[in-house]
């Protein structure tokens, strides 16, 4: 079924610099009430790759972010990143030994590459079979992500000549660990109805396991494509794609069911358009989340056509409202990568005892403890921040000598998860100057320093988890002179964290981030809380998830009290409060993940 595509507006707010002032007023008790007065558009599509890597699948093997597009002068073009959000390098061909002797080179398309339970790698792919012409599906192995795959067996795995041929394999496991194979009969190539189906497969993927299953037909002359499933909640979502590849009307709508086998209900407009993404064709989807290793929130890849013809591989953050996808959300961290903030103690032996948050917004939401650090006897000293779009955020020391350490969050919510350590920045020797915060939506957060003069100068995170990642440097706020009362969160989930001041008078101002990692990127002002006088006992952090950080005080008794986040950056935008933990007396000593 071809759903036409919805034009839809996008932006961001408009544009303004901030100059800070400084005003005093008197006290009063913690408020949370207000109208809405600001929406805040979602963020767009982001180039991961700028050439030609058509009908993208992303995968993940240990630590590192592998893609395979549809072939070019390689057969089996493979590209690799420390982060899903790059920097990408495209290494070469990971099928140099070709199709296999049932097939024609030279029209491999759609590669997907699914890890197998021993270590191997089965990749699925489409070739022109030799005997009849058709494009067809086949299979291949490998022990390592970059190749060389090999074909297996000695035909196609996927091959009904009599409908077409097939097309776009795309490899599914559902959470009970059972694996699926969906394609396409190519029935456009003999102007005949084209249908996505669905079959079980072994768990290493080189054999069909029972009936094959129709999910959605359209009749001959329309298209639809490129089939990715995604189980969310308690339902399966299957994105696919639908026009010409060749024309900028390609786009990518999906369908929901309540099970693999249907039925299928098409959604009612596109998902990803040229309107709505503002990219020529976006189409051949690969839906990536946390099932496949993705921390801080899901993602699109997809390709897009260039000014050149090729056709380019981007991402988009991906949200989902009622079980439903959504264009847009920001990356997320947490100590497990859940996205829920974990509640942390650096103890007065060193040792940092960190609860995991397991309900969040919620009463008393914390539950199993770890010790997930030794030997930090300075809380003044300790940062926590994700480096590399991992969603698990790392440790960080900002030393005595003025470099700052940090170790990589290998292991998640678990005991002593931090392993190899860096030196990621020197010269920084006032650690109440030092932040840590995600400007520009990429998961990787800058290095911020609240200078002596007031002005707060931020370095862009160019390599994720590396030896001095930090290249350019820009001035992004003047008029901050205390940094204790200077605070980054990011209040509406559009990933470009906001600045605010807890001023003298207990008002809690913020400016909105309009430009993400830019000179004087500060606009539009709100109050977002009042009563807050001791900068100290302040905190913000996203304890549900949404992307949009709650506010919590620490109190005199040792209880946390927070308040929920309904609005986004509004005025006032808090709400509901809960009593989140108790017996945390000293503020310096605690934080939040």
């Amino acid at each position: 079924m071809r759903i036409p595509p919805i034009p839809h507006s996008r932006g961001h707010a408009a544009l303004f610099a901030v100059l800070v002032t400084l005003t005093l007023v008197v006290s009063a008790v913690p408020v949370v009430a207000g109208p809405s007065t600001l929406t805040t558009a979602a963020e767009g599509p982001k180039e991961l790759i700028a050439q030609g890597f058509a009908d993208p699948d992303v995968v993940r093997i240990g630590q590192t972010w592998f893609a395979y597009a549809t072939n070019d002068f390689r057969h089996l073009p493979v590209a690799s990143a420390p982060t899903i959000d790059g920097p990408w390098q495209v290494l070469g061909d990971a099928m140099p030994g070709g199709p296999g002797s049932w097939a024609v080179a030279g029209r491999t398309w759609a590669p997907d590459v699914q890890p197998n339970p021993d270590g191997s790698l089965t990749l699925t792919y489409t070739a022109q079979d030799a005997a009849s012409g058709r494009q067809c599906i086949g299979v291949a192995i490998a022990n390592s992500p970059i190749g060389g795959f090999v074909p297996y067996g000695s035909g196609p795995l996927v091959c009904p000549l009599s409908q077409g041929g097939a097309i776009d394999a795309n490899t599914f496991v559902a959470r009970d660990g059972t694996r699926y194979l969906t394609w396409k009969n190519d029935g456009n190539a003999i102007n005949q109805p084209s249908t996505l189906w669905v079959s079980q497969v072994t768990n290493d993927g080189t054999a069909l396991v029972g009936p094959t299953t129709a999910m959605l037909t359209v009749p001959a002359g329309q298209i639809i494509e490129a089939p990715d499933l995604v189980q969310r909640d308690d339902r399966m979502v299957l994105f696919y794609s639908g026009g010409s590849f060749a024309s900028c009307g390609y786009y990518t709508s999906y369908a929901t069911a309540p099970a693999v086998t249907g039925p299928w209900t098409p959604a009612p407009n596109a998902f990803m358009t040229q309107a709505n993404t503002g990219l020529c064709g976006p189409g051949g989807a690969d839906a990536v989340t946390a099932q496949e290793g993705l921390g801080g929130g899901d993602k699109v890849v997809m390709h897009a056509a260039a000014a050149d013809g090729s056709r380019h591989m981007y991402s988009i953050d991906l949200s989902w409202v009622n079980g439903l996808p959504v264009q847009g959300g920001s990356r997320k961290s947490s100590l497990d990568g859940n996205s829920l903030a974990e509640i942390a103690l650096i103890q007065t032996d060193g040792q940092i005892k960190a609860w995991q948050n397991y309900k969040g917004f919620d009463a008393m939401p914390y539950g199993p403890a770890a010790i997930i650090g030794t030997n930090f006897t300075d809380p003044t000293r300790v940062r926590f921040a994700d480096l590399d779009d991992d969603g698990k955020s790392e440790l960080i020391q900002v030393q005595a000598d003025g470099q700052i350490r940090a170790w990589h969050n290998d292991l998640g919510f678990a005991a002593s998860p931090y392993g190899n350590s860096l030196i990621i920045a020197t010269g920084f020797t006032d650690p109440t100057r030092v932040r840590f915060a995600d400007l520009d939506d990429d998961g990787k957060s800058e290095l911020i320093q609240v200078q002596a003069d007031g002005q707060i100068r931020a370095w862009h995170n160019d390599l994720g988890f590396a030896a001095s990642p930090y290249g350019n440097s820009l001035i992004i706020a003047t008029g901050f002179t205390d940094p204790a009362r200077t605070v980054f969160t990011d209040l509406d989930n559009d990933g470009w964290s906001e600045i605010a001041l807890i001023q003298t008078d207990g008002q809690i101002k913020a400016w909105h981030n309009d430009l993400g990692f830019a000179a004087s990127p500060y606009g539009y002002t709100v109050i977002i809380a009042t009563g807050f006088t001791d900068p100290a006992r302040v905190r913000f952090m996203d304890l549900d998830g949404n992307g949009r950080s709650e506010i919590a005080l620490i109190q005199s008794n040792g209880q946390i009290k927070a308040w929920h986040n309904y609005k986004g950056f509004d005025t006032m935008p808090y709400g509901a409060t809960q009593i989140i933990a108790t017996d945390f007396p000293d503020p310096a000593r605690a934080i939040f993940i």
